[in-house]
């Protein structure tokens, strides 16, 4: 019997995360991420891993400060590079 591929979904709390999941699990097992990468090593190596998580400002730009621009760059970018390279590492 063919083994099922994983996917790995970050965000899956949201309604973009929870789609994928909904989405995917017909054919993968899924396995949902968090911040805290608690549930990382549950299926690793995954054959695909989805970035749905995020955050967003509804502020001016203006009137956005550096620490906002930390949060959304920190939340958006950094973390993808984070998990990537927890994924690589735990491979």
């Amino acid at each position: 019997m063919k083994k099922q591929p994983t996917a790995l979904v970050f965000g899956s709390s949201g309604s973009i995360g929870g789609a994928c999941v909904d989405l995917l699990s017909s054919e993968y097992e899924t396995f949902k991420g968090s911040r805290t990468f608690e549930n990382l090593n549950i299926g690793a190596p995954f054959d695909s891993v989805v970035w749905a998580q995020g955050i967003n400002q509804t502020k001016h730009f203006l009137e956005s400060s550096e620490a906002d621009w930390e949060s959304i760059l920190d939340a958006n970018l950094h973390f993808v590079r984070r998990s990537i390279v927890r994924l690589i590492e735990d491979d």
